[in-house]
C-alpha cells in the first residue's frame, strides 16, 4: 500500500467511526509499522489539516466533529 492509499484508508476509517481508533488498530488496518502509522497520522492532521485528535482517555484517535461549537451535521445545515 503506498502513502496516498494509507492516508485515504485512514481517513475512511476515522470518518465512519464514533469511537476512538487506537494506534494498534490503525497499524493492523493499514498493514504497516508503528512508525509508518504515526507518519500517516501526522500527515493527515498537519499537512491536510484534518480535525484529527488523540484522546488519552479512549487511547485512540478520532475526528473532532464540531465546528463553531456545533456538531458537524448541524454545521452543514447552517452553511
Amino acid at each position: 500500500m503506498d502513502r496516498f492509499d494509507r492516508i485515504f484508508r485512514l481517513h475512511g476509517l476515522l470518518s465512519n467511526r464514533r469511537t476512538a481508533l487506537s494506534l494498534e488498530e490503525i497499524k493492523q488496518q493499514l498493514e504497516c509499522s508503528k512508525s509508518t502509522a504515526t507518519r500517516t497520522i501526522e500527515t493527515l492532521r498537519d499537512s491536510l489539516n484534518a480535525p484529527l485528535e488523540y484522546h488519552r482517555e479512549a487511547n485512540g484517535y478520532v475526528y473532532n466533529r464540531t465546528i463553531f461549537g456545533k456538531t458537524l451535521s448541524t454545521a452543514r445545515v447552517m452553511v
